[in-house]
């Protein structure tokens, strides 16, 4: 196989190769700074709670915040992922508007 020629730039010149990750690897580095904030996180509400003076958290508290914490996150996502999902899709611009719902209701009355 032989060497393919640069690709051209906007004025002419050789664009000059990429760097940094591809979009795989920004998703990555997202997902890995997604945990390890949420790992923070998790870290700081600990510190909290034993600053508060409460009864220091067994290994079971910290499971049930790991897992409140993190199906919190999943929860949120997933809403937003609807959402941006229902805009894109058209579902928002089917509603109907404010006016004909009230007239509806004041011809059933």
């Amino acid at each position: 196989m032989s060497a393919s020629a640069p690709v051209p730039g906007p004025w002419g010149s050789p664009a000059p190769p990429r760097k940094g990750p591809g979009p795989r690897g920004r998703a990555a580095l997202i997902l890995l700074g997604a945990v390890v904030l949420a790992g923070l996180s998790v870290g700081a509400m600990g510190l909290a709670w034993e600053a508060m003076g409460a009864a220091p958290m067994t290994v079971h508290g910290w499971i049930a915040l790991s897992i409140g914490a993190v199906g919190t996150a999943l929860l949120t996502a997933g809403l937003m992922i609807l959402a941006f999902h229902s805009h894109r899709s058209g579902h928002d611009d089917r509603v109907e508007s404010t006016e004909s719902i009230n007239e509806r209701i004041r011809r059933r009355f």
